[in-house]
């Protein structure tokens, strides 16, 4: 999962977070200071919690922000709860990290966030990428993230988790590349492949789901089927040869339009690998003037 909460790390965006109410997901979760103890139960959620975005889709830790408690504020950022590093450093936070994961995570990134209240307060971003296999946590159980909490593997899912290194892992990412005061918008469409096994003969199809009206594709990469019921459009792209791991292959861009202010979007995404079989996932956001935000399922 690109990060795209960050440019600066610095309180500013944090207090950015808390000002627009941005809600944990799916590949987001907020921890109060506090949960960074020196001591086993603390260790063991850290694990726990580490692990289950690793064995799912990846995402973002932010330790030293408070969530709310009750019905209306549970899972929103409510007030930075400072870290004393000269108590839990970065480095103590990623030894626990590497000594309680196994196998360990490549590509993890621990960032700190120096605050205005004391030279020693910080806040940790911690970062953790999709990987190619299933990490075992320190009490060597598997989990994953599911909506907003950490919750244990069955069986034939932490199968699954082993096959990413031998299967292809194909998924559709997207942005929004111009926003027009008139209603038009142009999305963009990528698809990657987060497995170190190629994926052969691929060929995606992109269908405008509820209010979601697409006007026409901009790209030779997509055609609009013409046996498609007029209201009802579904674009598919050519024949994909080969999709290597980690490598961005753009399939194009829709133009599509909205009537009011704020709208949300959806678009269905079916993917057809000839080593893998039929993948649906959902590609959906929501535009409120010059403003775009993804929306996670």
């Amino acid at each position: 999962m690109s990060n795209s909460l960050f440019k600066l790390y610095n309180e500013t965006e944090l207090i950015s977070l808390i000002a627009n109410q941005l809600e944990e997901n799916v590949h987001l979760d907020y921890k109060h200071g506090a949960a960074l103890a020196k001591t086993d139960p603390s260790k063991k959620e850290i694990s726990k919690d580490v692990a289950s975005f690793a064995n799912s889709d990846g995402g973002i830790i932010i330790y030293g922000i408070r969530e709310g408690q009750d019905d209306q504020s549970k899972h929103i950022p409510i007030e930075i709860t400072p870290i004393d590093r000269t108590v839990i450093s970065k480095e103590w936070l990623e030894q626990v990290i590497t000594s309680t994961i196994s196998p360990i995570i490549n590509g993890l990134k621990i960032t700190t966030i120096q605050l205005n209240s004391d030279m020693n307060h910080v806040v940790y971003v911690v970062e953790i990428p999709k990987t190619v296999t299933g990490h075992q946590s320190k009490d060597y159980k598997y989990y994953r993230r599911h909506n907003f909490i950490t919750v244990p593997l069955e069986d034939f899912e932490v199968r699954d988790l082993m096959f990413r290194q031998v299967l292809p892992d194909l998924s559709i990412d997207f942005e929004i590349t111009e926003i027009h005061a008139s209603g038009y918008h142009t999305i963009k469409f990528f698809l990657e492949n987060r497995s170190i096994k190629v994926g052969r003969d691929i060929l995606v199809s992109i269908e405008p789901m509820s209010n979601t009206i697409v006007n026409r594709s901009i790209s030779r990469f997509l055609k609009n089927n013409p046996i498609n019921n007029p209201l009802r459009k579904i674009f598919f792209t050519d024949k994909i040869d080969i999709v290597y791991k980690d490598l961005l292959t753009e399939l194009g861009s829709l133009v599509f339009n909205t009537k009011t202010n704020k709208v949300p979007f959806e678009f269905k995404i079916t993917i057809y690998c000839d080593n893998v079989g039929v993948k649906e996932e959902f590609c959906r956001g929501i535009i409120e003037g010059y403003k775009f935000t993804k929306l996670t399922t």
